[in-house]
């Protein structure tokens, strides 16, 4: 007889501090950091081993920059969405920490990069 399999220990999930919604909706806010366009998708950068996500790491992306099936909806034939070919996307418009830098200087200019965000942007440059 098979033992019914026990469910999976996941890590806890915690909620976004105050700060990371502040960030966030500045991100949201902002247009895409490649195309200019209004609508984006806050993109989290990969932070290595498997980490839990940094929500400071994050770039404004257009839907048909993020992933495959919104560039398909947008009915583009580029094959440049992050999620699709990332070592084509960063040939093209940069890296990660490349358009992170980029995003940081932004929100800098328009007074809206938290201190940890500001931190992360110190480390960086």
């Amino acid at each position: 007889m098979n033992p019914i399999p026990k469910p999976s220990k996941k890590t806890k999930r915690t909620k976004r501090t105050a700060s990371e919604k502040r960030h966030s909706a500045a991100i949201h806010e902002m247009r895409c950091i490649v195309t200019g366009q209004p609508t984006v998708i806050e993109h989290h950068c990969f932070n290595g081993g498997g980490g839990r996500k940094d929500h400071f790491k994050t770039i404004p992306l257009a839907p048909y920059m993020h992933t495959k099936v919104l560039r398909q909806a947008y009915g583009l034939t580029t094959r440049r969405a992050i999620h699709e070919n990332r070592k084509l996307f960063e040939e093209t418009y940069g890296t990660e920490n490349e358009l992170l830098l980029r995003t940081y200087e932004a929100l800098d200019n328009v007074g809206r990069l938290e201190p940890k965000a500001r931190e992360i942007w110190g480390g960086m440059r």
